[in-house]
């Protein structure tokens, strides 16, 4: 490889370091497949240049090295153009490195964190569906081909559910989402489980979005009914995966933490979840988001359906309002240990914030665990825009996500503004409230894509 800056060579050095399992390794993700990729990836490739950019990125959080953060966005727009050049190329195109390229430029919108940066994410991943659909089938029999179409499946889901939009289909070369052959990692079969059943959910949403916006009469009253029961039905189906997790997926339950002076918005009342390690807490939340989506559909009907008087007698309300409650609970209790707060750990030793506490700011000795408060960012949204919620406990997950804006330099502003300035029952009674439908979150105006993915 071409000799590269100082600066470079220590953000790769660190990202390497901190952020990508380099070993077989419980934690399932993506990025434990980039560095035998990235290694075999020439200097000048699109790899090379995507991995350089979210390793500056990553490291330039430290407020002494923000200089490093002007580097990776000029590391990005030539990185873009590299990536533009090998898509366009059918043999680079269906190569494991341009895929993982994509998915790490998906990565640096998230650390970013504005609005616009949104927009490039759902353009990022929209294109590596794209490139998923050029495979074909071989994309799931190798291991590493296999994961990278995973995390694809997973960004899918979570862009489409945003949008209210059906997931689209793989062409019959392709096979399907969720026809994916066992796994020898027990792991992944766990979470492909969920999966199978969480990518119905942005179909249901579409649907609700359709009919409950539309206009009422005898006909649409039909199908909200029938809408409404399946979602009551996929929501029992989503609610039987944790009987189905092995032990190892368990989470523990710990008291409520202790005061901390230094970060007293981090006071929760409720218990606190450890979990094995904070890619499964991540799966655990989408379990979560999941049900929360299809409640929101079951609430939704409810008050289509009936006046103003009867809509929260229901036993359909009440079984909405009162699981979606649950899954905002389990949700707060998630986040201590997703930020690294002091918590016994499975050891029963502790764990250390990621966060400095008295600054608010990522340290250097800290920015290792930031991609738990990037698993967080989308769960506190949505978890904070339920409502029938408490507003006390919405008020503590804003707080929390304001916390994260902080700690990594970016506006809270933008964080709420992530939602197009849409902000979800917002009064206080939860009678009164005005649900937009089927928890439609609007989306800022797709502007012109970087990249021009084609499949």
């Amino acid at each position: 490889m071409v000799l590269r800056e100082n600066a470079e060579i220590h953000a790769l050095c660190h990202f390497f370091t901190n952020y990508v399992p380099t070993t077989s390794h419980s934690m399932s993700s993506f990025l434990q497949s980039l560095f035998p990729v990235w290694r075999n990836a020439g200097s000048d490739s699109a790899l090379s240049a995507a991995t350089s950019t979210v390793a500056l990125m990553g490291l330039g959080y430290a407020p002494e090295r923000n200089q490093l953060l002007r580097k990776a966005r000029q590391n990005y727009s030539m990185a873009i153009s590299k990536l533009n050049a090998a898509i366009s190329d059918p043999v680079e195109a269906r190569r494991d490195e341009t895929l993982l390229a994509v998915l790490l430029f998906s990565l640096y919108q998230k650390m970013v964190g504005t609005p616009e940066s949104l927009v490039t994410w759902t353009q990022h991943t929209d294109g590596a569906v794209a490139l998923v659909k050029l495979r074909g089938k071989d994309i799931i029999h190798n291991p590493i081909s296999l994961k990278l179409f995973l995390a694809v499946r997973a960004q899918m889901v979570v862009n489409q559910t945003s949008k209210a939009e059906q997931c689209p289909s793989l062409p019959l070369s392709a096979g399907d989402w969720t026809n994916l052959p066992l796994s020898e990692c027990e792991n992944e079969n766990t979470a492909n489980r969920l999966m199978a059943m969480a990518i119905e959910v942005p179909k249901y949403r579409s649907l609700a979005y359709s009919l409950l916006s539309g206009p009422k009469n005898n006909a649409t009253e039909v199908r909200v009914v029938e809408l409404m029961e399946e979602a009551i039905g996929c929501d029992i189906s989503l609610a039987s995966w944790p009987s189905t997790v092995p032990d190892s997926w368990q989470y523990r339950l710990f008291a409520p933490l202790e005061l901390d002076l230094n970060d007293p918005g981090m006071a929760y009342p409720g218990p606190v979840h450890g979990y094995h390690n904070v890619w499964m807490c991540g799966i655990w939340n989408d379990y979560r988001l999941a049900r929360i989506f299809m409640l929101a559909i079951v609430l939704n009907c409810t008050k289509w359906l009936g006046s103003p008087l009867s809509w929260t007698q229901s036993s359909a309300y009440r079984y909405a309002t009162t699981n979606l409650r649950q899954m905002v609970d389990e949700i707060c209790a998630s986040v201590p240990f997703a930020l690294g707060h002091i918590i016994p750990n499975m050891n029963g030793a502790e764990d250390i914030s990621m966060l400095n506490r008295k600054a608010s700011q990522v340290t250097p000795d800290q920015t290792s665990n930031v991609l738990g408060g990037y698993s967080l960012v989308w769960p506190l949204l949505v978890a904070s825009n339920v409502p029938c919620a408490p507003e006390g406990q919405r008020r503590w997950l804003r707080g929390r996500n304001a916390h994260i804006a902080n700690g990594y330099n970016f506006d809270q502003t933008d964080i709420m503004r992530l939602l197009g300035g849409h902000v979800i029952a917002e009064k206080l009674e939860t009678t009164e409230m005005e649900l937009a439908p089927a928890y439609y979150f609007f989306m800022p105006p797709r502007g012109k894509p970087l990249v021009e993915y084609t499949a």
